[in-house]
C-alpha cells in the first residue's frame, strides 16, 4: 500500500514538474514576443523624433486656399466710388 502511495506521488510530482515547466516555456515567449514589440516601438518612435517635421496635412493645404479680400467696412464702401 506504501508503495502505491509512493509511486502515485511520484507521478503526480512529476506531471506538476512537467506543468510547471510548461508554463515557464510559455511565458519565456511571450516576454521574447513583447521583448521585440518593445523594440520595434522605440526604434519606430526615435525614427519618429528625427525625422523633419512636417504641418499636419490641413496647414500645408491652407497656403493653396486663395485668400479672400476682406469686405468693406462703411467707411471704406463710400471711398470705393470716389
Amino acid at each position: 500500500m506504501l508503495e502505491v502511495d509512493s509511486r502515485q506521488q511520484n507521478e503526480s510530482y512529476q506531471r506538476l514538474r512537467t506543468l510547471v515547466e510548461a508554463e515557464r516555456s510559455y511565458h519565456r515567449n511571450a516576454l521574447d514576443i513583447l521583448d521585440q514589440l518593445h523594440s520595434k516601438m522605440v526604434a519606430e518612435e526615435e525614427a519618429t523624433e528625427s525625422s523633419p517635421k512636417s504641418l499636419p496635412l490641413y496647414l500645408e493645404d491652407a497656403y493653396l486656399i486663395p485668400k479672400k479680400k476682406p469686405i468693406p467696412t462703411t467707411g471704406e464702401r463710400s471711398n470705393l466710388f470716389t
